[in-house]
């Protein structure tokens, strides 16, 4: 007697097509399309504080126009680095992070958005930490000498990023 023995393929399904990745359109400087407006974001609740006038918006809005992808695992920036720009996290969250002399890294802060990031280098000038993405995030850019300037005339936000 004889065996007889069937051999069959099975198919194996392919594995799922990766999700298409986001992309998003960064602003040209001076350009006001597709650029970052606090009197339009849906985040302003969060970053920014109640009661300001439509005037008060305006004028904001006119020091906040770049915003800038960060991949995770990038730094936004780095300790030692100039002082330039306060962040208001858009999407996406940070740690910041300092780097002791015997290379361990020690977290001091999570980020998420409506959170403001680089307010460690005022009174320095310089970063005193890095900034790192903890996923791809987007955050406005805010120079710093004009918003200092702004500070002066609208108390409300004066208050807001001294408290």
């Amino acid at each position: 007697m004889y065996a007889v023995s069937e051999s069959r393929t099975v198919a194996t399904p392919a594995p799922p097509a990766p999700a298409p990745r986001r992309t998003f359109q960064i602003a040209e400087p001076g350009s006001r399309r597709n650029c970052a407006r606090c009197s339009t974001c849906s985040m302003q609740r969060i970053c920014m504080p109640a009661g300001l006038s439509a005037t008060e918006y305006e004028r904001l809005d006119s020091i906040i126009c770049s915003t800038r992808i960060i991949r995770r695992g990038e730094a936004l920036y780095r300790a030692g680095d100039a002082f330039q720009n306060v962040y208001a996290v858009r999407t996406g969250c940070f740690k910041t992070v300092v780097m002791h002399r015997d290379g361990l890294e020690q977290v001091t802060g999570f980020h998420l958005a409506g959170d403001a990031l680089g307010l460690d280098g005022v009174s320095s000038d310089h970063h005193g930490c890095d900034a790192i993405a903890l996923e791809d995030s987007i955050v406005c850019i805010i120079p710093f000498d004009l918003l200092e300037l702004l500070c002066r005339e609208v108390k409300a936000i004066q208050h807001h990023f001294t408290v």
